[in-house]
């Protein structure tokens, strides 16, 4: 999950970091644009502005009047630069509609005092107007002051945003190299969640074919063994019955399983008395947890018989507990059936012994049995000489 989260951080921060840096980029490049624009056109105000106080001077001075014609052809053009520039810091901050509109009326006042020097009721001559001239200046500087102004906070910003613009680009640079950086690691990551599932995968397919093989060998021997083997869970029930045993007890698998195990087969004593469960072996087993041997008991088939076994009741643990117990049981017929033909032999011999014993014991005796024998017993003379 991580490195899917990694992965997809990464191709969204590729897909929108750069975008979001561009846009910026773009913004502030508008911006320069604009002040580029802007910087030129004030400078030309300024320089119009000077012009127009040269030419009010000069004429006061020398009382030249084609210089009011002159100066009177140069307030339109000063007009219209500062509509121009108007027109260019529109789309800008509000603070240079500020400054551009003190700017104007600076101007306008400056130029109001110029109309005395105009043809018209309240025109004068430029004796008369020497007297203005001193706060003429000083409207000048006023106005001077405020393009100046204006075009230092041009410089500043346009220097700020400068200087923006190539931080951006240095957050672009290295935020695509962040960004190309973390697709790698997501891709890395990828490979190696990847790689790690394959290998997961393929230890989970080696341990399921280990866990088929341990079965199949599990069954060929529980099919192959001649003993019967029984498991019991917890609570006394059947949970698996081999071939072997099947046979021996004539009950399937599946008619066994989930059954009571003790009340199935291990009911009845040999001498036909009731074993209690609690003293059944299985349940000794599972309530101890230890091994128990019990080397002559009898089991009980389907169809009611029974048969001596030998049985070997041993716990399954799963660490510390009990998880049940697998019940094995040896068919005991063939073995009890030899004991009591050598009994029967054993005893054969001790009578045959017996006898040999006493007739070397009295020999006269034997002899005389014989004989006596040969004479009730009616044989031709010759068969009599041989016996003889």
């Amino acid at each position: 999950m991580v490195a899917l989260g990694v992965s997809f951080l990464a191709l969204l921060a590729l897909a929108l970091v750069p975008a979001f840096l561009e846009q910026q980029e773009d913004a502030l490049e508008r911006e320069l644009a604009v002040f580029s624009l802007a910087r030129p056109m004030f400078q030309e105000i300024q320089n119009a502005h000077l012009r127009e106080m040269n030419l009010v001077e000069r004429y006061v001075n020398s009382g030249d009047s084609s210089l009011i014609t002159r100066y009177t052809d140069l307030v339109p053009q000063g007009a219209r630069l500062l509509d121009s520039l108007g027109v260019v810091v529109s789309g800008m901050a509000p603070s240079y509609s500020v400054e551009l509109n003190q700017v104007e009326r600076g101007a306008r006042d400056w130029r109001t005092l110029h109309s005395l020097l105009m043809e018209g009721p309240l025109s004068t001559d430029p004796a008369a107007f020497r007297e203005n001239l001193e706060a003429d200046r000083a409207r000048y500087d006023s106005v001077r002051v405020s393009v100046r102004a204006f075009g230092d906070l041009l410089i500043r910003d346009a220097a700020l945003a400068q200087a923006r613009l190539e931080q951006r680009r240095t957050w672009q640079f290295w935020a695509r190299f962040g960004t190309v950086g973390l697709t790698i690691l997501g891709a890395i990551s990828l490979v190696s969640v990847g790689l790690s599932l394959q290998n997961l995968a393929w230890r989970e397919t080696r341990r399921r074919l280990e866990t088929v093989t341990v079965r199949r060998d599990m069954r060929s021997i529980l099919k192959g063994t001649a003993d019967g083997l029984i498991g019991v869970d917890q609570d006394g029930h059947c949970t698996f019955l081999n071939e072997a045993g099947s046979t021996l007890l004539g009950y399937s698998s599946s008619e066994l399983r989930g059954q009571a195990v003790h009340s199935r087969i291990h009911h009845t004593r040999a001498d036909g008395g009731e074993h209690s469960e609690r003293d059944c072996p299985v349940h000794i087993a599972l309530s101890s947890g230890k091994t128990v041997r019990v080397p002559d008991d009898v089991l009980w088939r389907k169809d009611g018989t029974s048969f001596p076994v030998q049985l070997i009741i041993s716990p399954m643990k799963d660490a510390r507990n009990v998880r049940g117990v697998v019940l094995t049981f040896t068919d005991m017929t063939e073995i009890r059936e030899a004991e009591a033909a050598l009994r029967d032999a054993v005893r054969a011999r001790d009578e045959v012994l017996a006898v040999v014993s006493h007739d070397l014991r009295n020999p006269v005796g034997t002899i005389a049995a014989a004989a006596e024998l040969l004479g009730d017993v009616p044989l031709p003379p010759e068969r009599q000489e041989e016996h003889l």
